[in-house]
């Protein structure tokens, strides 16, 4: 099943995706629902992020070391980093990066779980029954800060950091899957399940041994160590089969009387895109 978060008109409702249409449902996504007799086409809806987490977790590594070798659980350090709500934002919202980052931001593609039962310290065998579903996420981060800040809460937390969606999955396989990251349409990393250290469920266990985690609670799995520059006007994109394409927009923050003007097109994608999570 593929669980959407949607806006139509001014209304913020949830709905089962189907192939052209979403149908829309009542009750509570993490304990019961049931679908409704209303259905609406994909044009007419905007689709969100998927939930409203309270907070984002993610490894710091996860993956492939520099030089391409696979290090195993014993050998790698998990180190699990955190962002704030604001940080989330859904598929098509843009990033707005300052302007004083002439040295652009960095990304890298992910699973993302999201949790559906509360849960703490759970094994990695029955985490499963606490996640909701899976879906995509982009993971942007900000390397000159990690270097001149004693933590990371802009590099990492900055407004609209992890565009997540569009959907959930809630019968996603995490034993076979592949992950695309593009910039302007163009693949410039491609990785699989087979590439990571730890499954997602010994990443969504591990960070609940000391965090006690809670329903739209989500945790990037990670992948790749090595991360992906990019610059204001690219355009990013994460698309994993099962989950959908994810994509956004790099634009530069505009502060009037500071900035200069925004082009046509940056005012274009700031006016039709709406930053509702």
């Amino acid at each position: 099943m593929k669980l959407v978060r949607f806006k139509l008109k001014n209304t913020i409702k949830y709905g089962v995706l189907t192939e052209n249409s979403v149908i829309e449902i009542r009750g509570n996504i993490y304990t019961m629902f049931r679908k409704t007799s209303y259905e609406y086409d994909l044009d007419d809806i905007e689709i969100l992020c998927p939930v409203k987490a309270r907070q984002i977790w993610g490894p710091t590594k996860n993956g492939r070391s520099s030089d391409g070798v696979i290090e195993t659980n014993e050998e790698v350090i998990l180190d699990p980093w955190l962002k704030g709500s604001n940080a989330i934002c859904g598929p098509n919202a843009p990033v707005i990066v300052e302007n004083d980052l002439f040295s652009g931001v960095h990304i890298t593609g992910s699973v993302v779980a999201v949790i559906g039962k509360e849960c703490k310290k759970i094994n990695s065998n029955n985490i499963s029954k606490y996640i909701l579903g899976y879906t995509c996420g982009i993971d942007i981060s900000k390397k000159e800060w990690f270097d001149n800040d004693e933590t990371q809460w802009r590099a990492k937390s900055s407004d609209n950091f992890s565009p997540v969606g569009p959907w959930i999955n809630t019968e996603f396989n995490t034993e076979d899957f592949s992950v695309t990251i593009s910039v302007n349409d163009i693949p410039v990393q491609q990785f699989s399940n087979r590439d990571l250290v730890c499954n997602p469920q010994e990443v969504v266990s591990y960070i609940c041994q000391q965090i006690t985690l809670k329903p739209g609670d989500m945790v990037f799995i990670g992948g790749q160590n090595s991360l992906i520059p990019v610059w204001c006007g690219d355009h990013i994109s994460c698309e994993i089969p099962g989950l959908g394409m994810l994509g956004n927009q790099l634009v530069k923050e505009y502060v009037p009387g500071v900035s200069s003007e925004l082009s046509a097109t940056e005012s274009q994608i700031l006016s039709q895109s709406k930053l509702v999570g």
